[in-house]
């Protein structure tokens, strides 16, 4: 064989293993991620959050792009009272997919949280647009109401969500936790 052609059959060799190499590892990549997504929701399942986000954090490292990771990763930091974190979480997956109207909303009760009616606003306002009938967008928008001392439109909001999804037993109790704050605020005005 002269030289030309052990150069040639070399060269054909490499390609061949490059094509070998990163195919296998990104399907390695693929199965680890399955791996640590798997074992986190297995352990958010079972109430063990911190291990949960050591999962969680691993499919971001593993994959950054991906907004359901991020969005699982806030609500593991949500459980473990890690608001920060979560708020970074939430925030991330809302901007790598714009549509996460569940990331959303945990934003909204975040920023309703830390008494910032008017960002928690814009994050109601986001999800109604996207769907006007997402029960817990008015429930949001009620809370907000609330926030704002507007009892009636908070009362209407909740009435809204119970007519959207009558079988939702949150919609009934922050309506009646709504009447009963009325009438406290109403008693308190006749002292």
């Amino acid at each position: 064989m002269n030289s030309f052609n052990q150069r040639k059959l070399f060269f054909a060799f490499i390609i061949v293993f490059c094509l070998i190499f990163s195919i296998s590892t990104g399907c390695s990549q693929e199965a680890k991620k399955e791996r640590h997504w798997n074992r986190g929701e297995k352990y958010f399942s079972e109430n063990k959050f911190k291990e949960a986000i050591i999962e969680y954090k691993n499919v971001v490292q593993i994959d950054s792009k991906d907004p359901k990771a991020h969005y699982k990763l806030g609500l593991a930091h949500l459980r473990a009272m890690q608001f920060r974190e979560a708020f970074s979480e939430f925030s991330k997956s809302v901007e790598l997919d714009n549509d996460m109207t569940d990331a959303r909303l945990q934003l909204g009760n975040l920023y309703l949280l830390s008494r910032d009616k008017q960002k928690a606003r814009e994050q109601a306002e986001k999800v109604l647009a996207k769907d006007p009938n997402n029960v817990s967008g008015h429930l949001l928008m009620s809370s907000i109401y609330v926030a704002e001392k507007d009892l009636d439109k908070a009362i209407s909001e909740a009435k809204r969500a119970i007519e959207m999804d009558p079988k939702k037993i949150d919609s009934y109790f922050h309506l009646a936790n709504l009447y009963i704050l009325k009438k406290t605020l109403a008693w308190q005005s006749r002292r």
